[in-house]
C-alpha cells in the first residue's frame, strides 16, 4: 500500500491531475477524498508498523520477510498507534466507498446523457 501511495503520488507530479467533471462542489469533494485517500494510504503502513514495533516486536511480513524494531519498547505509544491504525483503516473503507459512489455517479451520469439524444430523435418511442 505504502509503494502504491508514492507510486500515486509520482504519477500526479510527474502527469498532473486528470480532468474532473462536475462543478465546483464535486471537484472540491473529489479533491479533499483523494487527498484523504493519498494521506491514508501513507499513514496507515506507519502507524501499523510503529504499533508493531512498539510493542516489542518485529514486524513479520508475507514471506518470512523480518523487519528489524528499531525504537524501544513502549505499550502506551504502541496502543496509541494501534488505535490510528485501525480507525484510519476504517476511514480508508469509507473513503474508498466514496469514491466508489462517485465513480459509479459519473458513469451513470454519462450513460444518462448519451441516451437521451436518441430518446428524442424522430421514431424513437
Amino acid at each position: 500500500a505504502f509503494a502504491f501511495a508514492l507510486a500515486w503520488g509520482g504519477t500526479r507530479l510527474s502527469l498532473g491531475r486528470p480532468p474532473r467533471p462536475g462543478g465546483a462542489w464535486t471537484q472540491g469533494a473529489a479533491r479533499v477524498v483523494h487527498g484523504a485517500l493519498f494521506l491514508l494510504l501513507l499513514a496507515l503502513p506507519v502507524t501499523g508498523y510503529l504499533a508493531d514495533t512498539l510493542s516489542g516486536s518485529a514486524l513479520l511480513l508475507p514471506g518470512g520477510i523480518m523487519v528489524p524494531r528499531v525504537l524501544p519498547a513502549d505499550p502506551a505509544w504502541s496502543i496509541a498507534f494501534s488505535y490510528c491504525h485501525k480507525w484510519g483503516g476504517f476511514a480508508l473503507l469509507a473513503l474508498a466507498g466514496l469514491q466508489l459512489a462517485g465513480a459509479a455517479r459519473h458513469f451513470l451520469a454519462a450513460r444518462i446523457a448519451a441516451a437521451r439524444p436518441a430518446a428524442n430523435e424522430p421514431g424513437a418511442d
